[in-house]
């Protein structure tokens, strides 16, 4: 598994530009790839995400990846991870995002394609269900 590179093996391979940076400077590098198959990316810094339902707690980070996969995402699909439990430091939380990143990757390596929305706790990531409520 490739992790945490600016250059990215999959489109190397597949002949795609191959710059891997997120959308603001300040956040950190956090890719993986399989080299051949697929990449992921975290978009950007976590944001505050205020709750619309009584049972998502107040305090929690939305994180947002893409990933492209040659067999059912040949362009980006994004992905949002609810860090229900965020941490108060910069240096855990950016530990816990390459940990999200590594739950995904692992996924991605299976070979079916990711669910839309997941949550963090800390240390496990779970399929995050939405309820109607119209």
């Amino acid at each position: 598994m490739y992790k945490d590179f600016l250059e990215c093996p999959h489109c190397e391979e597949n002949s795609r530009q191959t710059s891997m940076v997120p959308l603001r400077w300040m956040a950190p590098i956090v890719t993986r790839s399989d080299g051949s198959r697929f990449h992921l990316l975290l978009i950007d810094m976590p944001t505050k995400f205020s709750p619309g339902r009584r049972d998502i707690p107040s305090g929690c980070l939305a994180a947002g990846f893409w990933y492209v996969h040659v067999a059912f995402a040949p362009t980006p699909i994004t992905v949002s991870v609810l860090l229900t439990a965020p941490p108060m430091e910069f240096a855990v939380l950016e530990g816990q995002l390459r940990h999200i990143a590594d739950l995904l990757a692992e996924e991605l390596l299976t070979g079916r394609p990711l669910c839309p929305q997941y949550e963090f706790d800390g240390e496990h990531l779970t399929e995050m269900v939405l309820a109607y409520q119209g």
